[in-house]
């Protein structure tokens, strides 16, 4: 083969890298400051985004470095990647096997094959261009998102008042549950939701043998018009297309939301549509509604530790006045 085409196989298999390297670290970077960075600890909360949210890029810029200093040596090392993750998508879960989803998932795990065969065969000749633009260019991605978002996150409001809460304003006032097995630190699934609040007591902070039915899950529009930013309210609504519009993006904030909880989503007591699986199980989605206003449809009985709640109920006199017991 040609030199100019060995050139150019070498340059459309960096590329292909570049492509997937710089996904998944754009993705990483978002996810780890949308539902990590959690912590009070800044060392725990880099470690979780190097583990969980930064580490495939991590492994594809080091898999990456390795084929183009030892060529079949990374050659093989990226069809060992390409067929475990072909595995754990054809025959790993619940899902069986179908011809219908080989056709879907095989173009999107072909390139890491190609690539595999790429280094395999035909050696890197500019290696140190391409080892720059390995490391570089996913780096790029990298900080540029995530220096904006740390600031954002590290600037988030913090009464740090977790007790029991009135918010009021945007046409809802609503007491929202205390810290405690009616707004909880970890998430549950929607069933599990639903009965904590049937039977928390007056004060929210107590479950009884006996269901009362003073709390509830709040609807959608109820949490969206109860969003808030710094501390005010992001005047947010549904509009005629079932989408939520707020003035001003809402944000993990007190008093709605704990900066330093996993949680990320609240259950609402609205159903969204019953699906039918795989295995002819019936499915039921429920609707939560994200810090940053977003309105989702997920499984009910998935009990992830993101998917939390917070009960609500109406105000008494003397809750609206008092707005709560400074979180004790």
């Amino acid at each position: 083969m040609s030199e100019r085409k060995i050139k150019t196989i070498n340059w459309v298999t960096i590329i292909f890298l570049l492509i997937i390297s710089g996904f998944w670290s754009f993705w990483g970077i978002i996810e780890n400051f949308h539902e990590g960075w959690y912590f009070n600890s800044i060392l725990k909360n880099i470690a979780l985004m190097f583990i969980q949210y930064l580490s495939i890029p991590l492994i594809i810029i080091l898999l990456s470095l390795i084929s183009i200093k030892w060529h079949k040596i990374g050659g093989l090392l990226w069809i060992f990647v390409w067929l475990g993750f072909s595995y754990l998508i054809f025959f790993g879960g619940n899902i069986p096997f179908s011809f219908r989803r080989f056709l879907i998932w095989f173009p999107i795990t072909a390139p890491l094959l190609l690539i595999g065969f790429s280094f395999y065969f035909f050696e890197i000749k500019s290696k140190k261009i391409a080892s720059i633009l390995i490391i570089v260019f996913p780096l790029l991605i990298i900080f540029s998102l995530g220096i904006p978002n740390c600031i954002r996150v590290s600037t988030r409001y913090n009464d740090h008042n977790f007790g029991l809460r009135v918010v009021e304003g945007n046409g809802v006032t609503l007491a929202w549950a205390p810290q405690g097995p009616g707004s909880p630190k970890r998430g549950v699934n929607w069933y599990e939701a639903q009965r904590i609040c049937s039977f928390l007591d007056e004060s929210g902070k107590k479950l009884l043998s006996e269901r009362q039915d003073i709390w509830r899950l709040p609807t959608r529009e109820e949490i969206v018009r109860s969003l808030t930013k710094n501390g005010k309210n992001c005047e947010g609504f549904i509009n005629e297309k079932g989408k939520p519009v707020y003035k001003v993006t809402p944000d993990k904030e007190t008093p709605l939301w704990d900066p330093n909880s996993m949680i990320i989503y609240y259950w609402t007591s609205e159903k969204g549509m019953n699906v039918q699986s795989y295995n002819k199980e019936k499915r039921v989605f429920t609707y939560l509604v994200s810090y940053n206003g977003r309105i989702l449809l997920r499984y009910s009985s998935n009990g992830a530790d993101y998917h939390g709640f917070r009960c609500v109920k109406s105000v008494n006199i003397k809750e609206k006045r008092f707005e709560s017991d400074k979180g004790n």
